[in-house]
């Protein structure tokens, strides 16, 4: 599902592992996306994927 206008506020949703990211990828264009309160995101990341990453920029 994409739509024209998606508004995300950190300060009212509680997100788990990669869910910030999905919630703006469903936006069709960067004009249409509104972020609000960003620092205050409760947003997570899986551990194991910080550890690849981590990884990555050794190689």
């Amino acid at each position: 599902m994409t739509l024209d206008v998606v508004n995300v506020d950190g300060s009212r949703i509680n997100f788990a592992a990669g869910h910030v990211y999905v919630a703006m990828s469903r936006c069709r264009t960067m004009a249409g996306l509104r972020v609000a309160n960003a620092s205050q995101f409760a947003a997570f990341t899986r551990p194991s994927v910080e550890r690849y990453y981590e990884m990555a920029e050794t190689l």
